[in-house]
């Protein structure tokens, strides 16, 4: 009897093993063009999401909202009628206080838009707006800030922040001028980067916690992390596994109702990928499913490096697809994940230094010749080449080269030079890209980002190809910032070390 009992249970198992898994057949799947296959690579660090796959859903209209507590005037005012994806360098992330004038608990993440957002640039160019960065902003439980804080990209990051593209413009609770481009509210938020030379994407589903922008946030909150792969015929399958980090309100959506969390993507009985999901969640908030974008090859004869082939062998097929997963929270709730690639090593191993040498102020618009600078220089990478933003260290203070905020200003007075001479060195992928950021302001009494601030524009963003930087070479640079009458001039040093 024990021994049936036993059989019996060994059975049962092995059957609940199968059933968690889910087989995806290549030639079964949807077909998505290679065209956003491209832009997920150049634009959004890998991934796309709703407003490419679903472009109805991604629409908000042109209704305003308000956010005053007394009174109903319009304080956001949609820019396109959409909700947009925007890429760049994180600046700034702070949570606000809640205040008595707007009882929020805002999350505030400031982004410097990549060149060639045209979604930013274009709006910019209608001179509506002084803002020179996003306003990612999202209003998330107070009590679980803590925890999502830390799945928050670091200082200088290449972070992509999703929602509803908006011009907020008031003055409703004081004297100053609100004027902000935002991304308000922030439903997705995601960035990638090197952990143990391991690929990874840090990925944020939010649902805005404040009640006030309701009109513009669909309950449940729905989205997709559409993943960009690339698969050659011959070499290890492909392994990828979701870790959970925090949740709360997350749900299940309601794409697939087998529970797998297990699966494989195979083309006939060749396997192109594996996913895990996460075991240990009660229930299964993650909906997978896969895309095709492209199969190629063989190809004879040809040499092609990045199939590492020889001339004149025959190169394996080539796959480019999407692996698509379906994340769902409610009621301001919100869910934060790694997508982490097992089977593939990228190693940094090109030395790279940066030392940012002075701050020089060649004329002031003050009165006592004195002026108050403040704001940030600091350095980032991107692996793969130009434009595939992926993070190859993670940065954060070791990444600071120079920061001084609105309390604590750069006092320099006019024809002084202030010494900095802060080095720094970082690994970098040889077919990566080294990233320098500055952003510098002054006189300012707002809160960072927006149209009040007297911005000394533009902001700088100088990118180095590794494979173009000879070793020992002193790139010696000069940034010039200027507003009415200040003009202020960094220069900065990058060099290959080996």
């Amino acid at each position: 009897m024990r021994k049936f009992i036993s059989l019996f249970l060994l059975f049962s198992v092995v059957h609940l093993a199968v059933a968690a898994q889910r087989v995806w057949q290549w030639s079964l799947l949807p077909v998505l063009s290679n065209a956003l296959y491209q832009k997920a690579m150049e634009k959004h660090q890998g991934i796309v999401g709703m407003d490419d796959l679903f472009p109805s859903i991604a629409q908000i209209g042109m209704g305003t909202v308000s956010v005053e507590v007394i009174g109903s005037r319009p304080t956001h005012f949609p820019i396109d009628g959409f909700k947009r994806p925007h890429t760049g360098a994180m600046t700034s992330l702070h949570k606000r206080p809640s205040r008595v004038t707007d009882r929020d608990d805002d999350v505030n993440m400031y982004i410097l838009p990549n060149p060639g957002d045209t979604y930013f640039e274009s709006f910019k160019a209608t001179g509506r707006s002084k803002a020179t960065e996003v306003e990612a902003e999202i209003d998330v439980n107070s009590a679980s800030w803590g925890l999502i804080a830390q799945q928050f990209p670091k200082h200088f990051s290449q972070v992509t922040g999703y929602g509803a593209w908006v011009h907020e413009k008031h003055n409703y609770f004081d004297t100053r001028v609100h004027d902000y481009i935002e991304i308000h509210p922030m439903e997705h938020m995601w960035s990638s980067e090197l952990a143990g030379n391991k690929l990874q994407y840090n990925i944020g589903v939010f649902s805005d916690n404040s009640g006030k922008m309701n009109k513009w946030r669909p309950n449940p909150i729905t989205t997709i992390s559409a993943i960009a792969f690339e698969f050659v015929k011959g070499e290890k399958p492909l392994e990828y596994i979701i870790e959970q980090k925090e949740n709360f309100r997350a749900i299940s959506y309601p794409l697939y109702t087998d529970n797998s969390r297990i699966h494989f993507l195979l083309d006939g009985r060749d396997t192109i990928l594996k996913l895990r999901e996460p075991a240990n969640n009660a229930i299964d908030i993650y909906s997978i499913d896969f895309a095709a974008v492209s199969k190629s090859g063989p190809v004879i004869g040809l040499q092609d490096t990045n199939m590492r082939g020889a001339a004149g062998s025959a190169f394996n097929t080539r796959y480019k697809g999407f692996i698509k997963v379906h994340a769902a929270v409610k009621d301001g709730g919100h869910n934060t994940f790694k997508v982490i690639e097992k089977s593939r090593t990228i190693t940094p191993s090109v030395r790279i230094e940066v030392q940012m040498v002075s701050i020089h102020c060649e004329s002031v618009d003050d009165d006592d010749d004195t002026e108050d600078l403040f704001g940030s220089y600091g350095v980032s990478a991107a692996v793969g080449g130009s434009p595939y933003y992926v993070n190859t260290f993670t940065p954060g203070a070791n990444s600071t080269l120079w920061e001084r905020t609105e309390s604590n200003p750069l006092k320099l007075k006019k024809g002084r030079t202030e010494i900095i001479n802060a080095l720094r060195y970082y690994l970098v992928s040889p077919t990566g890209e080294i990233i320098v950021y500055g952003d510098i302001d002054e006189d300012d009494t707002g809160l960072g980002g927006g149209g009040d601030n007297d911005e000394l524009s533009p902001p700088q963003h100088k990118r180095f190809a590794v494979s173009s930087l000879k070793i020992d070479e002193m790139n010696v640079i000069t940034d010039t910032y200027t507003s009415g009458g200040t003009k202020v001039k960094v220069i900065y040093i990058v060099k290959r070390k080996n």
